[in-house]
């Protein structure tokens, strides 16, 4: 049984947890629009765009805490060496499978996954006793925080430096256009503001940035 010291601990832990996520999937918003130049956008994001980042940075949260749960129940069961061997040998098998590069690209986006994985293991320490919470002293846990922080924030600007050079927003189409997009145009949606589109024009760039601009819903005709 753990202590009312343990108790407060933990449910100040729990606590924080809502702003951690919130202030992860914040700050790939950050990264993601100031890579368009559009940090403009923030105040004013929709309800929903800001909803589904949360949601998954939070499932990928939990996901990190049924993992943690998983290695410390194995850990428990068949000692803590074998669940290290295990676990070293499914990262290498990882690698060998999808390769080192899409590994790579891949971790950058699953930083709340580390988060959880962590975060359990730390108030499962906290609660039962462990040597994870002697490891991590403050000034290392900020460490690691800054670190993660910084790979949200680099996330979000690779995924936006993908969708410009790959092409991959939403093509909007207006009323009275035939075809598109053409030499002097290519609208793209960048982000939904209630009942209004952020679109950026991908062909006209200047030292200010993109050319962008606010339209309300009715005047676009299709967004594909």
């Amino acid at each position: 049984m753990y202590n009312s010291f343990s108790l407060k601990k933990v449910l100040e832990l729990y606590a924080a947890m809502p702003l951690i996520l919130i202030a992860l999937a914040g700050t790939y918003k950050f990264g993601y629009f100031s890579t368009f130049d559009a940090l403009w956008i923030l105040p004013s994001i929709s309800a929903y765009s800001l909803f589904y980042s949360i949601l998954i940075t939070t499932l990928l949260f939990a996901f990190g805490s049924i993992l943690s749960l998983i290695y410390l129940s194995v850990s428990a069961w068949v000692g803590h060496l074998y669940s290290l061997i295990f676990s070293v040998l499914f990262v290498t098998l990882s690698i060998f499978l999808i390769g080192i590069e899409t590994l790579i690209n891949l971790s950058t986006k699953l930083i709340p996954l580390y988060f959880g994985v962590f975060y359990y293991s730390y108030v499962h320490s906290s609660i039962f006793g462990g040597q994870i919470e002697q490891y991590f002293s403050s000034p290392l846990v900020l460490f690691l925080t800054i670190i993660a922080f910084g790979c949200m924030f680099g996330s979000g600007v690779n995924d936006a430096n993908k969708a410009i050079n790959n092409k991959t927003l939403p093509v909007v189409l207006f009323d009275k256009q035939t075809s598109y997009p053409n030499d002097q145009s290519d609208w793209r949606l960048l982000e939904a503001i209630d009942t209004r589109f952020v679109l950026i024009n991908l062909k006209n760039k200047t030292d200010y940035g993109y050319e962008m601009k606010v339209v309300e819903y009715s005047k676009v005709d299709s967004i594909y």
